[in-house]
C-alpha cells in the first residue's frame, strides 16, 4: 500500500542531526563571542578537542529525544480527543457487522487525512489492519493480525530509540578515551625524569585534569540523556496502550467472520439476509416519503388549478346562459339538471382526491391509492365528455 511521503527538503529540515549541529554551533558561538564567560565553561568545553565532539553528540541526542517527545505529545493529544468523542472514527458498527468489501472505502476515508496524522501509530495500524481485510477478502484470523500489528509497533518504537542509545553509549566512551589520552600525555610529560618533580609534576597534573574533565563531562551528558530517554520512552509506551485500546474500539467485531463449517456459513447467510432486509426496509421508507411528498404536491397543484379555473367556469356558464337564453327558457329544468350533475361530479372528484391524500398519509396503501386515482381520472373524463356533448 502506498503511503504519503514528505518532500526531501522537509525531511532534511526536520532532521535532529541537523538541528543538533546548529545548536552546537550556536552554543560555541556564545562561548567564543564572549557572551558565556565562565572559567568552568572554558575548562570543561574548550580545553581539548574531545569536548567539542562530546558536546556535539550531546546536542544531537538531545534533539533526537525532543523531536521524539514532540511527536508523542502530538499523538497523545489527538488520542485524548478521539477517546472523548461520542463516535469512533469509522462510525458505528452496523447490525451484523460490515462486509469485508467495505474495508476499501474505510481505507479511502483514512487516506483523506493530512500526512501528519497518517504518520502516527493509530492510523498506520488501522490502515494496515484494513489492508489485511482487503488482501484476504475475509475477516478470518483478524484478531491474530491485530496482535501481530501491535507487536510490530512495539518493536518499531524500540527501534526508534536505537540512535539515541548509540549516542548515550558513545559519549562515555569518548570520555574514557579522553582519560586515556590525558594520562598518556601526563606520562609523556615526565620524559623519563622522575627525580625532577618540580618541573614535571605540574605538567602531569595538567594532563590528568584534562583526562578527568573529559570523563566528567561525558558522564554528565550521558546521565541527562538517559533520564530524558526514560521519560520519553515511558510516554510513548503509554501512547501505544491508548492506540491498542482505540484500535480495539474501532475494529473489534466490526467485520463478519465466516467459518468453513456449515454452522458458520449458515450464520453468515442469516446475517447477510438481515442486512439486506434492513436495507430494503430503509428503501421502502424512503420511497414512501417520496410518494407522500409527491401526492402532497399534487394536492396543492390541484387546489391551485381549481382556484384558477373557477373564474373561467363561471364565465363560461355566464356566456352559455346569455347566448342560449331561449334554450334556457324552453327547458330550464333540463339545463339545471345538467349543471347540478356537473357540480356533483366536481364535488365527487374533490372528495376522491382528498381521500387519496389521506390514505397515503395514513396507511400508505399505494395500490388502493392508484386505483382511486384511476377512478377519479375516469370520472373527470366522463364529465368532460358530457360537457362536450352538451355544447354540441
Amino acid at each position: 500500500m502506498q503511503q504519503s511521503k514528505r518532500p526531501v527538503y522537509v525531511g532534511i529540515l526536520m532532521s535532529p542531526v541537523l538541528w543538533g549541529l546548529v545548536v552546537t554551533a550556536f552554543f560555541y558561538g556564545l562561548i567564543f563571542g564572549g557572551i558565556l564567560k565562565s572559567a568552568v565553561i572554558s575548562r570543561y568545553f574548550t580545553d581539548s578537542g574531545l569536548e567539542y565532539i562530546e558536546t556535539g553528540m550531546f546536542f544531537i541526542g538531545l534533539c533526537v529525544l525532543l523531536f521524539r517527545w514532540g511527536n508523542v505529545a502530538f499523538q497523545q493529544k489527538w488520542m485524548r480527543q478521539q477517546e472523548q468523542a461520542p463516535e469512533t472514527f469509522l462510525g458505528a458498527v452496523p447490525s451484523g457487522g460490515n462486509l469485508p468489501s467495505d474495508a476499501a472505502a474505510m481505507i479511502d476515508k483514512i487516506r483523506q487525512l493530512p500526512a501528519k496524522f497518517l504518520e502516527g501509530y493509530f492510523f498506520q495500524r488501522l490502515r494496515n489492519a484494513l489492508d489485511y481485510i482487503v488482501r484476504s477478502n475475509s475477516a478470518e484470523g483478524f484478531e491474530d493480525e491485530l496482535k501481530y500489528l501491535a507487536d510490530l509497533d512495539a518493536a518499531k518504537m524500540s527501534q526508534g530509540y536505537s540512535f539515541a542509545r548509540v549516542i548515550i553509549w558513545a559519549i562515555p566512551i569518548l570520555g574514557f578515551l579522553g582519560t586515556v589520552m590525558g594520562i598518556t600525555i601526563a606520562i609523556g610529560e615526565l620524559g623519563g625524569n622522575l627525580s625532577d618533580t618540580e618541573s614535571t609534576l605540574p605538567k602531569m597534573i595538567a594532563g590528568l585534569s584534562v583526562a578527568f574533565d573529559t570523563t566528567a563531562l561525558a558522564l554528565g551528558f550521558s546521565i541527562v540523556l538517559m533520564f530524558l530517554q526514560f521519560f520519553v520512552e515511558r510516554a510513548e509506551n503509554g501512547l501505544l496502550d491508548r492506540v491498542d485500546y482505540q484500535v480495539h474500539r474501532e475494529l473489534a467485531g466490526r467485520f463478519m467472520q465466516v467459518s468453513e463449517s456449515p454452522e458458520g456459513i449458515l450464520a453468515a447467510m442469516r446475517s447477510l439476509c438481515e442486512t439486506m432486509l434492513e436495507g430494503f426496509d430503509k428503501q421502502a421508507r424512503r420511497q414512501a416519503a417520496e410518494w407522500e411528498t409527491a401526492f402532497r404536491q399534487v394536492d396543492v397543484e390541484w387546489g391551485r388549478r381549481m382556484e384558477a379555473l373557477a373564474p373561467q367556469v363561471a364565465e363560461s356558464f355566464h356566456t352559455a346562459i346569455m347566448a342560449k337564453s331561449d334554450q334556457w327558457l324552453a327547458g330550464p329544468s333540463e339545463q339545471l339538471k345538467r349543471i347540478a350533475e356537473a357540480l356533483f361530479a366536481i364535488n365527487n372528484m374533490e372528495k376522491v382526491l382528498s381521500n387519496n391524500v389521506s390514505t397515503l398519509q395514513g396507511a400508505r396503501n399505494f395500490e388502493k391509492t392508484v386505483a382511486d386515482l384511476a377512478g377519479a381520472v375516469a370520472t373527470l373524463k366522463q364529465w368532460l365528455e358530457s360537457v362536450r356533448a352538451s355544447r354540441k
